[in-house]
């Protein structure tokens, strides 16, 4: 069985775009955050916990839609530095359901993450792993 082509699609030379990608992606970004600083407050002033999951389904749904936009360009994303912080996003956020007491530690440093991934300089954002370096690759090879 031949892998190049699904690793062509998986990982194309250049990455996927659509119509309005960056527009949609600044509003969900948006939304994200929104949704997560509300979260985060819902938790610190003691809300309900109906309230909280609504908050919390919007939270990850929109992490979700995000994370969509991303890998529709190319799954190198998961292997670049943002993606990996993605990835302890996600591993933190689970351990919510493992240690629930440490549910507003771990919202924290979900959120933390986030902001320092999302302002880091360019180099680091967009840095390769080794894995990523090989799959890149292999995806270009004819």
């Amino acid at each position: 069985m031949n892998k190049q082509p699904l690793l062509a699609i998986l990982f194309p030379p250049e990455p996927r775009s659509f119509l309005l990608r960056r527009t949609l992606q600044i509003a969900l970004r948006t939304l994200h955050l929104f949704c997560a600083g509300v979260l985060i407050g819902a938790y610190l002033f003691s809300q309900p916990e109906e309230i909280l999951n609504t908050w919390v389904l919007a939270t990850v749904a929109s992490g979700l839609l995000l994370l969509s936009t991303d890998l529709h360009a190319s799954m190198i994303y998961l292997f670049e530095g943002r993606g990996l912080a993605v990835l302890l996003k996600i591993f933190f956020t689970s351990l919510i359901s493992v240690l629930p007491q440490h549910t507003l530690p771990l919202l924290l440093s979900i959120f933390m993450i986030g902001s320092f991934s999302s302002h880091a300089p360019r180099r680091y954002r967009h840095k390769l792993s080794r894995l990523g370096y090989k799959l890149k690759a292999m995806g270009q090879q004819p």
